[in-house]
């Protein structure tokens, strides 16, 4: 299938609508990371619609290491709702920790 079919085809699932804000959108966000160049990930199942502001949010996502301990930092964990920060001040979250069996 051709990257505008997917794309349309996931986009008409979602109702063209951002997956974490609800706002109208037409981008897609490939949910295991990787680009366009790898057709693997073109499957409907590893792709989101996602407006630039939250797409954009994805990407500046950091791991942190602390004391020999790893976290990520990242603006886009507020609109997940699904870990809770360990340091508010930072945005710290322990994957380990929060994440267990939950998927987006």
């Amino acid at each position: 299938m051709a990257w505008s079919d997917t794309c349309r085809k996931v986009l008409e699932r979602d109702g063209f609508k951002c997956q974490l804000c609800g706002c109208h959108t037409t981008e897609i966000h490939h949910k295991d990371g990787t680009d366009e160049n790898n057709t693997i990930s073109h499957t409907t199942s590893n792709l989101m619609t996602c407006c630039s502001d939250c797409h954009d949010l994805f990407h500046t996502i950091s791991l942190v290491e602390i004391r020999g301990k790893y976290y990520v930092r990242g603006e886009i964990f507020k609109k997940l709702h699904i870990i809770e920060p360990i340091g508010e001040a930072d945005m710290l979250y322990d994957l380990k920790k929060n994440l267990g069996q939950r998927t987006i």
